[in-house]
């Protein structure tokens, strides 16, 4: 089984850190199963601010990266027709779930997009918006990325968590950076996955 693809940039920075890593067979579709293997990174020192500053401790931004083998391997045309037709359906629905079962309130597509990754192939991308309940104050607006695309016999998802809205509470205001560095941070993560 191929690793995660975990960004260089992520691994050797000790504001990441590891949460969770993950290897799960997701069943067989005909004659090919699919195997992921997925490693999920929260962002420490963005966490260790909130809670010194609001009292509230969780985790605000995430990166994943993911490797979907399948057996038998299938050849580059084919896990190009996979990814549009199957994988990225399949993992926006698994995403989605998964920040459910994460806390996050509220979970829904907002739009796709076709990004380029970094040997120049083209992702296909969904953009989610969700909230972060909190208790004792608002829930916090939040946005989440996932990227998925082939290369060569097997796919690779990315992406992430991150907040866009605001954290007040009797103790303070969270020190979130602008939704826009997050996001272009998060997008440019993805482009080095592989």
């Amino acid at each position: 089984m191929t690793d995660a693809p975990v960004p260089a940039a992520v691994r050797e920075d000790d504001r990441w850190e590891l949460v969770e890593e993950t290897e799960e067979d997701l069943g067989k579709t005909g004659p090919v199963r699919v195997t992921a293997r997925r490693t999920l990174y929260g962002d420490r020192r963005l966490r260790e601010r909130v809670r010194e500053a609001t009292g509230v401790d969780r985790q605000w931004r995430s990166l994943f990266a993911s490797t979907l083998v399948t057996a038998p391997p299938l050849s580059r045309g084919i896990t190009d027709l996979v990814v549009r037709t199957v994988a990225a359906p399949v993992a926006g629905s698994r995403f989605a779930a998964d920040l459910r079962d994460r806390g996050f309130e509220g979970v829904g597509s907002v739009e796709t997009s076709r990004p380029t990754v970094g040997d120049g192939t083209r992702a296909r991308a969904t953009r989610f918006s969700a909230r972060i309940p909190v208790e004792g104050a608002d829930p916090v607006d939040a946005e989440a990325l996932l990227a998925v695309w082939g290369r060569d016999d097997h796919m690779l998802a990315a992406g992430g968590t991150y907040p866009v809205g605001r954290l007040r509470t009797a103790a303070g205001e969270a020190p979130f950076d602008p939704p826009a560095e997050y996001r272009r941070d998060l997008l440019e993560l993805i482009r080095t996955v592989g």
